[in-house]
């Protein structure tokens, strides 16, 4: 008999195995290190240290081969399969955990349909072969239908998204915007999803501010639908617009105001491959303004219209000072 120096139990000196690296162990431990060591395969440097983890002291194919059963052996070998073909979007494993099918398809085309495994007949949505507008008009059509709950897929939005290399589900829970995900070890940016090396962050507010425009579309219609879906409801939302709407203009010209400011911000001190978009929206925007301070000079309100923008123009830059001292 002969104690493991990992478990302190005695086993016969048949149950041992000698390591490639010299380290001997009873094979229990040595099944049960392998096994859970296989869960990082997508690390990028993945090897097997044995068991003692002292460095140079690795577990080779045949240490492997010899402390595993056939049916372990045969899903060491798929994982490293798996491993070979996570980086490649054109093989497409199966998502059923019964199923371990590959199959291949052409990255290329776009494709709305559900993809369908030949071997258990699975079916799923790869959000990868799917046009990127596509998603975003089917969460619209689910929060405006009532299928999705309104917070339930903001909260989605805002707090997972989608690996762009491998399509694994990530919950961002704190922390700077740059990610590794820990299926495939990609890197890259939480608010744009662009690769983190190739990252610039220019590109970064453009995007940004597009999905918060889109998740405000999302909210209003959502509010339009709950006050015109009867009367009562219809002849409050008229009355608060009346009350409000002093209020309403003047928030909307204040949010331009900003916007166009923080874009010309951005236009001038921006060296990247974006600055074109930005020689674009630029002029709409100041245009956009000035066609809206033309039409307000017209009303009776305007200057009770400039005092709430001055108010809220100067709450936001206060908001804002205050945001970047904490943060």
């Amino acid at each position: 008999m002969e104690p493991c120096l990992v478990c302190y139990i005695e086993h016969p000196q048949t149950d041992f195995i000698s390591l490639s690296c010299g380290c001997r162990f009873c094979k229990d431990v040595v099944r049960g290190w392998v096994t859970s060591q296989l869960m990082k395969y997508f690390v990028e440097d993945f090897f097997i240290l044995c068991p003692k983890g002292e460095r140079g002291h690795y577990i080779n194919e045949n240490d492997i081969k010899s402390c595993l059963t056939d049916e372990e052996y045969a899903n060491y070998q798929f994982i490293l399969l798996k491993r070979s073909l996570i980086h490649d979007e054109e093989y497409k494993i199966c998502s059923s955990k019964e199923c371990n099918a590959i199959g291949w398809i052409d990255n290329s085309i776009s494709c709305t349909k559900p993809l369908i495994c030949n071997v258990c007949k699975n079916e799923w949505i790869d959000p990868f072969l799917r046009p990127w507008q596509y998603r975003y008009y089917e969460i619209f059509k689910a929060v405006y239908s009532g299928e999705v709950e309104l917070w339930s897929c903001l909260w989605k939005e805002l707090w997972t998204k989608l690996c762009p290399m491998c399509g694994f589900p990530i919950e961002k829970s704190g922390g700077c915007p740059h990610m590794i995900c820990q299926h495939c070890t990609h890197e890259f940016c939480w608010n744009c999803l662009t690769e983190y090396d190739s990252h610039n962050y220019g590109k970064c507010e453009y995007r940004f501010a597009y999905r918060g425009i889109y998740y405000a579309w999302i909210f209003i219609f959502f509010i339009l639908k709950i006050f015109y879906s009867s009367e009562v409801y219809g002849d409050i939302f008229s009355y608060l617009v009346d009350q409000m709407k002093i209020f309403f203009i003047a928030a909307i010209i204040a949010v331009s105001c900003v916007g166009t400011f923080t874009m010309a911000w951005y236009f001038y001190r921006s060296k990247h491959k974006t600055k074109y978009l930005a020689v674009v929206l630029l002029p709409l925007a100041i245009l956009s303004d000035y066609m809206v301070f033309s039409y307000l000079s017209q009303l009776d309100e305007i200057e009770q219209v400039m005092k709430l923008i001055t108010k809220l123009l100067t709450s936001a830059i206060s908001v804002y000072g205050g945001w970047k001292l904490l943060y």
